[in-house]
Parts: structure tokens; sequence; C-alpha cells
């Protein structure tokens, strides 16, 4: 049975556990250290809290505009961006003296990200920071979804975990791999979810592991000698597997999209209005009214499922609005929404219900919806839904 995991949490490392069995991020196996001050733009990526940074460090990243952080989808999945730092401009987690640490305003989510049995898509992300950082060029990223060819070199950078002496280094370390056609990935993975969306790398005891998920995959002197993001470190089987490649994003796949919010403006921020058949929703609303859908109306039989469309507009002239987070207090009511709307749009957010079995006729459920936001005015939106259930 094919058991994949994010390279968050085995990067870097020849570890022998299988990917999502350990909740360490990716690391680097087989590599060596990093000369001082070689990448500048490698970002580490943080939680705020929880002491040195060498504790807090859980995915890496790269800077490829002054506002802006390239990594990879499931290091933010589930997290809220004002719990997030970055730091870069420095090799030694243990020494940031001279370090540009920055916090995170928002993050943007491919909106085809999705994990299926462990193959992780269209896994990639941006993280826009608070402020600008001009002290540090920021790297160029690929532009082509094949930018080399099978059997070229490329390199991986990250924190992670060695399996040697240290086995937690604090200092950057690198390792060069070949890359491998996807033909053979999708082979010795077993699964067809592995396309031109990804890049395969592959080295003899050498790997990306625990530890570096988002850290960039790249072309010593793609951009006229200067290094080139080519792939983004996603998942993998174990580390360093004889014969077994790991898999990255194929930034250049993504370029589109990528381009497209670097040419976003830098102010203005979002403003969300959650509304319900045409009419608003206010913030907090704890009273579920059938006039905008909070209160579900008809009685769902036992077992059924009902679902309820939210529509969620982002004021035009202002910022994409990110919804970070989303959750119900009460389990039989599901939340999935749109990863994010852009200025003057509407996404959606859905409430799905199943009535659960019951020996009364007439029952109520009752939830309270959360959403974390980048709108400064709303970064928790609040609403209450209820649903009538019964046999």
């Amino acid at each position: 049975m094919k058991v994949s995991v994010p390279l968050f949490a085995i990067l870097f490392s020849s570890c022998p556990m299988l990917f999502g069995l350990d909740t360490a991020q990716p690391r680097i196996v087989g590599g060596t250290k990093a000369p001082a001050n070689a990448y500048p733009w490698m970002v580490a990526l943080a939680s705020k809290t929880g002491g040195k940074l060498f504790d807090r460090q859980f995915c890496a990243g790269s800077l490829i505009a002054p506002h802006w952080v390239l990594t990879a989808a499931h290091c933010v999945e589930g997290e809220v961006a004002s719990n997030l730092e970055v730091v870069m401009g420095f090799n030694d987690l243990d020494d940031t003296s001279g370090a540009e640490i920055r916090g995170v305003k928002a993050f943007f989510v491919h909106p085809g990200y999705a994990d299926i049995r462990g193959d992780l898509v269209n896994d990639i992300a941006l993280l826009f920071l608070d402020s600008p950082v001009n002290s540090i060029t920021p790297v160029s990223y690929s532009k082509s979804p094949s930018p080399l060819a099978v059997g070229e070199t490329v390199r991986a950078i990250g924190w992670g975990d060695t399996q040697s002496s240290p086995r937690f280094p604090t200092e950057l370390r690198q390792v060069d791999l070949a890359l491998e056609s996807i033909s053979y990935a999708r082979r010795v993975y077993g699964s067809n979810q592995i396309n031109q969306r990804h890049l395969a790398a592959i080295g003899n005891g050498k790997d990306t592991c625990g530890g570096d998920s988002g850290g960039p995959l790249f072309d010593l002197d793609g951009d006229s000698g200067n290094p080139l993001v080519v792939g983004l470190t996603s998942f993998g089987l174990r580390c360093a597997q004889r014969d077994v490649p790991g898999i990255y994003t194929n930034v250049g796949n993504y370029s589109d999209w990528v381009d497209f919010f670097l040419g976003l403006p830098t102010s203005g921020d979002p403003v969300a209005e959650l509304s319900g058949h045409g009419r608003p929703i206010g913030n907090p609303s704890y009273s579920p009214r059938r006039a905008n859908g909070t209160h579900f109306g008809r009685k769902v039989r036992s077992g059924r499922v009902i679902t309820r469309r939210f529509p969620l507009s982002n004021e035009n002239g202002t910022f994409p609005l990110s919804i970070e987070k989303s959750g119900s207090t009460n389990r039989n009511f599901k939340v999935s929404t749109s990863s994010y709307v852009l200025s003057g749009a509407t996404g959606v957010v859905n409430v799905r219900f199943r009535a659960p079995y019951s020996r009364r006729r007439n029952s109520r459920s009752l939830s309270r919806i959360t959403l974390r936001l980048n709108d400064p005015a709303n970064p928790a939106y609040v609403f209450r839904v209820l649903s009538r259930h019964g046999y």
C-alpha cells in the first residue's frame, strides 16, 4: 500500500519512517552545509509563539518579490496568517542577528489544492508580508513547466532532519539531485495524480525529508547564472529510499497564477460581506433567520443531507480576501469555502448539514460557523445556523 506524506513532515533526511506517520517537517538527507549568505532569499516559515526559532520553524519558502513568499499550500493549511512569521537573510536558526523578520498579513492557497489519498496536487501558496523586504534580492521562479531535461541537476535547501550527526542541524543545508521523469514517478508511487503539476527528483542516498516542505528546488544557474526556482518540496515515500524520487510542485506550471498576485496593488484592505437569499448576514449574527438562509427552513429527514450556499463578497478596489480557516461547533454541519475572493468578486461559503438519526419527530440542531479572514475589520466572521430534523 502506498503511503505518502507532505514533505514538511520529512524533507531533508534519510529517515526510515513513512510520510504521514511523523509530525516533523521535511528535512535534507545526504547533503552538506550551505555556504554562508549563499541564499539570502531562503525563508524559514515559523509560528510566532514557542520560543527559539529552532523550535518554531516548521516549513520553508522563497522570497520572490519584496512583499511575497512562495511556499507549499500544505504548509499553511489550517493556519491563521497573524500566527505566522517569516525569517530570511540568515543561515543559522540559532543566530538570526541581521536577519529580516516579517509577519504574514495574508496567504493565498491555490484554489485547486487538494490532498487525494496522500498525493498533494496544486500544492502551492503565496504569503503576503506585512511590510516589504527591500534589502534582499528576490529569487527568480520558472515561467516554464519544463525548464530542465530529465537527468539535469537541481538543488534543494533546508533546515531538516539529516538522520546523521547532528540530526537536527541549526545551519542551512543543501543537496544536489537529478530530475526524474514523471512517468517513472507515477509507476513508483502507483498514482495517476502525479502529472505535469509535479516534478520528481532523486539522488543516491540523498533526498529532502521532514521539516522543509515549501522549500525551493532550483536550477543553480537557470536565471542568467543565478538560481531559478523550478519546484517546491511537497511529498514523498519515506526519505532517501533507493530508486524512489521525491515529489515537488512544478512552479512553472503556476507562473500565470503567481504573476497575477505579484501584479496586484499592495494596499487597500479587503472588505468582506456575507449574505444569503440576497440579504446581508451581520457579524456577529447569533439569530438564525429564514430570510437570509441561516435558518434552513423545512425539516430534514434523519440521515438526509441539505446544503446552504452563502455568497461572500469583497468590495471593489480592495486587496484580495483570503479565507484562511473555517469551522463549525456542531459536527453535523460541515463548512467548505473558496480559498480567496478577488477585488469586486464573490466567492461562496457552503454549509452542509447531515441530519442525525433521532427518535423524535421534531428536533433542532444549531451551530456557530466561524470564518477567519484577512479583512482587518472582520478577522473572525461569526454566524449561527439552524436546521430542523427528525424521523
